[in-house]
């Protein structure tokens, strides 16, 4: 008997469980075609009793899985989205071998059941990657996960719940969907989510900060224990007409003094977001600082990393409005096939490869304001409304400030004289958390360069192939920190020097060596890989 016909034989129960009728209507549908070698894969077996990776079952050549998609669509399909090959047509994939395995993926319970009762997934175990797919991949920060999911309607045909299952996108969000999230990582993830070490444990918000009341429609200021919303996005080309200005400040304070018909989409999106989050209180920088004086501005801008990193979450508008929140605002791009009686999709773009892809990502003032958040919702086109909870875990100092000056400085700003501003929040929570400057941002860096490291902090610079201008101020100046202004959507702009050797490494040489930590880079840590991580939904 060939090798897959015993692992097959091993996989089979004597008694296996009786199947449920399917669990909706959309199950009738017919069985996606399938190759002879899938064909023959029992993936009721394979998922009720887990194949383990070492056991796993070959499907045959990568090239000979793609040529045949019509035949082996979520295979070819997973492959081709987190590989990138649409961009990398000419990738080498020869001598590539496929196999596949099934194994858990945790669980949002305690005590964790038996792992025939967790949630399994399939998994794809290619023999190799090519080398210029592995930096696509760093550069993309796509996951690296080449797994198919069953949708949580037929998790009955297994005596399974539905948790951690793939789920059909809907055209809105479910907001109790969200609200179950958030209870859970405030409930059972503890010191995890709600400490925060570059911050003091009794360090609240100060009484210059405003936030917006959703309830009255009023800015006011903020109590220091305030329970609140922040929002990320992109400001767009209104502006004036909004914003708080010395000239409507004491209007906007006063009960009603906002009107949502003039605010743009994405506020009044967030705005209704977090009424039906039952929460009343939201800070937006567009409306919580007066916008055409310095001297709040002086006052407020030193104070951000507290905004954010005291949010109970942030609000992430990749794309405005925010996608999914009302009907027929965004585009379900789900691929879901029916496989021997199983609904089983291809999971969707995981948040930080959409942000990465959206104009978002390019901005300046953005960066800072996902690294200090301690809870993040995302609105993208693809997926409205995914949460995920994430720190940001202390390394050495240096190591901090160079890759986030490496991916700072891949951004770009509409005014250049934000050069420091945008960046300021972040540099005054690593003071903090590393006691520079006795703790007070102010004395631990000058112009975005600490002190304390000027023998270090300055050792990068623009890659020699890459266009690039100097950034120009009003007035012909020259801004002091940093000089250049990477080109549109500027990869590996950046260089940083090893102080050892002499040499430079560029952002994705960062990422790919497994023995230096791409510092200040979220942690995302994926309960489909650690049943204990810190990442719902």
């Amino acid at each position: 008997m060939c090798r897959l016909g015993q692992i097959l034989r091993r996989m089979s129960s004597p008694n296996p469980p009786t199947r449920l009728p399917p669990a909706s209507e959309e199950d009738t549908q017919q069985d996606a075609p399938l190759c002879p070698t899938c064909a023959a894969l029992d993936i009721h077996a394979i998922l009720r009793n887990g194949l383990p990776r070492e056991d796993a079952a070959p499907i045959g050549p990568l090239t000979s899985i793609l040529d045949k998609s019509n035949s082996c669509g979520l295979v070819s399909a997973i492959v081709r989205r987190v590989w990138l090959l649409d961009r990398h047509p000419d990738a080498d994939l020869s001598g590539i071998e496929c196999a596949l395995y099934s194994i858990e993926c945790g669980s949002l319970r305690d005590p964790t059941p038996a792992t025939r009762e967790l949630c399994h997934r399939l998994y794809v175990l290619p023999s190799d990657r090519p080398r210029e797919i592995l930096a696509a991949i760093a550069s993309a920060r796509t996951g690296r996960a080449l797994d198919i999911q069953v949708l949580d309607e037929d998790t009955a045909q297994f005596w399974r719940t539905d948790e951690l299952h793939g789920r059909r996108v809907k055209a809105t969000v479910d907001m109790r969907l969200v609200k179950r999230w958030l209870g859970l990582c405030e409930e059972a993830h503890g010191d995890a989510c709600s400490f925060v070490w570059w911050r003091g444990d009794d360090e609240g918000l100060p009484g210059c900060v405003r936030m917006v009341d959703v309830t009255c429609m009023t800015v006011v200021h903020a109590a220091p224990a305030c329970r609140y919303v922040a929002l990320s996005y992109l400001w767009g080309k209104m502006g004036r007409e909004y914003w708080t200005t010395r000239a409507n400040v004491e209007r906007h304070a006063a009960p009603g003094g906002l009107d949502e018909t003039a605010l743009p989409g994405t506020i009044r999106d967030a705005v209704l977001f977090v009424r039906q989050l039952g929460e009343r209180y939201v800070w937006i920088d567009a409306l919580c600082i007066v916008q055409d004086d310095p001297a709040d501005k002086a006052t407020q801008i030193p104070v951000v990393d507290l905004v954010y990193g005291n949010a109970l979450l942030t609000i992430f508008a990749a794309d405005a409005p925010l996608p999914g929140l009302c009907p027929r605002t965004r585009t379900q791009q789900q691929h879901v096939e029916m496989v021997q009686g199983l609904q089983l999709t291809v999971p969707l773009r995981v948040p930080i490869e959409t942000l990465a892809q959206s104009a978002w990502d390019t901005h300046g003032w953005t960066y800072q304001e996902l690294m200090l958040s301690r809870r993040r919702i995302y609105f993208t086109n693809q997926q409205g409304g995914l949460l995920s909870c994430a720190r940001l875990y202390k390394n050495e100092y240096i190591g901090h400030y160079m890759s986030a000056i490496a991916r700072y400085t891949q951004r770009q700003l509409t005014m250049e004289s934000d050069i420091i501003n945008a960046v300021t929040a972040l540099t005054n929570a690593l003071a903090k958390g590393f006691k520079l400057g006795g703790g007070e941002p102010l004395k631990a860096s000058h112009f975005g360069l600490p002190v304390e490291d000027l023998n270090n902090a300055p050792l990068w610079q623009p890659r020699a192939d890459v266009p690039r201008s100097r950034r120009m101020l009003a007035g012909a100046l020259k801004t002091p920190w940093p000089s250049f202004q990477p080109p549109r959507r500027g990869a590996d702009f950046a260089q940083i020097a090893d102080a050892n050797s002499g040499t430079f490494r560029n952002e994705e040489q960062l990422v790919l060596n497994d023995n230096r930590p791409d510092a200040f880079a979220v942690q995302y840590r994926s309960s489909l890989e650690h049943p204990r991580g810190h990442h719902v939904g």
